[in-house]
């Protein structure tokens, strides 16, 4: 009998182009395609998201390039991510990070009955099982880490059932943070079938909006990245 793969890998589509969105002399920021690991992998011949920015940067002329990673999106989410290329930022935009000034927004596609217009999540996130060679995390009595989410119902989505554009903002950065507070509370995300959602090409989650104060000049720089077409199909 053909061994199943993991829940998060079924009907996972090869990953597409990675788009540049901003660039100056500091940073960069690309749009993430699902099902492009952000980082390395065990797997030396599989693709990532890092290796393609340094890829990118060769291109553009740069002989040994730089790229510094100061955050991460799981490899079935699209969207925002950014990189540092001048090592002379990495200690402010890693501050940044650390002292939560840095706001991210995701938009997912949930099922379930109507959202609420707004609602909050607060309790502690930790490794609950393993689910073939994934691990699946849930809220904790003890032993676990803080996590508060907020999010805002944006509308109806296309699609058979109940479908809701649902933005998500992490005030922490738990693993799965969004996932699995969208799922503990009646709506999880189509095609997350780790969390109980409904069959999928995809993870339907975007990172789409990140804001920071720039690393050298403070003036906030503010980054957006509509949905792709394939999210919630």
């Amino acid at each position: 009998m053909a061994r199943r793969p993991p829940p998060t890998a079924e009907r996972r589509p090869p990953p597409g182009p990675v788009r540049v969105v901003h660039l100056d002399d500091w940073l960069i920021v690309v749009d993430k395609p699902s099902g492009l690991p952000t980082h390395a992998t065990t797997d030396p011949a599989r693709p990532h998201l890092h290796g393609a920015v340094i890829d990118l940067r060769r291109a553009a002329g740069a002989d040994d390039p730089y790229v510094g990673v100061h955050h991460r999106l799981d490899v079935d989410t699209s969207g925002l991510v950014l990189f540092t290329i001048d090592r002379s930022v990495n200690a402010a935009v890693g501050a940044a990070f650390a002292d939560r000034r840095v706001e991210k927004s995701y938009v997912a596609v949930v099922t379930g009955r109507r959202p609420p217009d707004r609602w909050e999540v607060r309790d502690h996130l930790g490794p609950v099982r393993k689910v073939g060679r994934v691990t699946r995390h849930g809220a904790v009595r003890s032993g676990g880490k803080a996590a508060h989410s907020s999010f805002r119902l944006l509308g109806a989505a296309p699609g058979p059932g109940d479908r809701w554009y649902v933005e998500g903002r992490p005030h922490t950065g738990r693993t799965h943070q969004l996932r699995v507070h969208l799922a503990d509370g009646g709506h999880p995300i189509v095609g997350d079938r780790l969390y109980g959602g409904v069959a999928g090409n995809r993870v339907a989650l975007h990172a789409s909006h990140l804001r920071l104060p720039h690393p050298v000049h403070g003036v906030p720089l503010e980054i957006t990245s509509p949905p792709p077409s394939d999210l919630g199909r």
